[in-house]
């Protein structure tokens, strides 16, 4: 396994080299997600030999390790913090081998710890949100799987509607992708089936207010570190991935990435061809602004954050973001209207 000693440093180098290439920015995220992919599977691989060499064995079960957030949704820039789970076990779960889930458990446990323990050492911070597959709650056979999306449907707090949300993006990296692939399909159809959840879903986008003035000014940051910057990633990108996110699970569309979300919405007739183009504009320009302040901030030896200073912005950049802000904020509305 050829892996890069320090992941990090190693994609501070790609994404360096991308940001002053002429790839389109979609094309530069696929190439950079193509690198993650790369470091995390032989990341997964190396946990898997470790197991092995310390006498805690093969995998005793077929299983996939897989992404959530940005990874899952394949819109990392520069190394990020961990969001990680494992599913395992037969894929036909009417016939479940009781005697042995505790061991299986047990063990994928162990197994997940290590791939976090092999994340981190490479780059990857821990999730402080405790999304890995080292917590338990995130690492299941795939029968308890349905169980876990089940039980959080059915209690339908507000932890419970930001897990699934979390779960909707899973992507498999490692191990037998088919897994995730129909573990993903029956938690769409389930939540296909469930307006109410779709409800709930739309309300808590919309607690995520647009940072947009009705007479088109910025709300800035006030307090702290970070006054007087603005927060891309509450004031806008988070807005994009979530109400994307939402419109797809209620048309029941397969896609993960955002931006492959966007084109499938279209083709299933669910948004008009200047509504795709209008979305596809925007996330672009907030991949770019991502990518490229991201970098900024390594070359700077900061560590990476989500805020920016707009105020040395052009006139034509800062109209162009308004306008981005003001569709996203219309978006929002209709998401409400639609599910209410």
């Amino acid at each position: 396994m050829s892996v890069p000693y320090n992941a990090r440093l190693w994609m501070e180098s790609e994404a360096a080299a991308l940001a002053v290439s002429s790839l389109p920015v979609f094309e530069k995220y696929e190439v950079l997600n193509e690198g993650h992919d790369r470091v995390c599977r032989e990341a997964v691989m190396r946990a898997e030999q470790w197991m092995v060499d310390t006498g805690e064995g093969s995998p005793p079960a077929p299983y996939c390790w897989f992404e959530l957030g940005s990874g899952g949704r394949r819109e990392r820039t520069l190394a990020s913090d961990q969001d990680h789970g494992i599913v395992y076990g037969d894929l036909d779960d009417t016939q479940p081998d009781i005697s042995r889930e505790r061991e299986y458990q047990v063990y994928f446990l162990k197994f997940g710890r290590r791939i976090a323990f092999e994340l981190e050492a490479i780059g990857y911070s821990l999730c402080l949100g405790n999304v890995m597959a080292s917590n338990p709650r995130w690492c299941h056979e795939i029968r308890s799987w349905k169980q876990t999306l089940a039980g959080w449907m059915e209690e339908g707090g507000l932890d419970s509607i930001r897990y699934l949300l979390i779960a909707s993006d899973m992507r498999g990296v490692y191990g037998d992708r088919s897994m995730v692939h129909l573990l993903g399909n029956w938690l769409r159809r389930k939540l296909y089936e469930r307006r109410d959840l779709r409800k709930r879903f739309a309300e808590h986008s919309a607690a995520h207010t647009i940072p947009l003035g009705m007479f088109g000014q910025l709300y800035y940051e006030r307090w702290g570190d970070y006054a007087g910057l603005y927060d891309m990633k509450e004031g806008g990108y988070y807005q994009i991935v979530n109400t994307v996110r939402i419109l797809s699970l209620t048309h029941q569309i397969e896609e993960v990435g955002t931006k492959e979300r966007l084109i499938s919405l279209y083709q299933a007739g669910v948004l008009s061809a200047q509504d795709q183009d209008t979305w596809l504009h925007i996330l672009r320009l907030f991949l770019h602004v991502r990518l490229t302040h991201h970098l900024a901030l390594r070359q700077q030896g900061v560590p990476l954050h989500n805020y920016i200073d707009l105020k040395h912005w052009h006139r034509e950049q800062k109209r162009e973001w308004k306008e981005a802000l003001g569709f996203l904020k219309v978006q929002q509305k209709r998401l409400v209207r639609t599910h209410t």
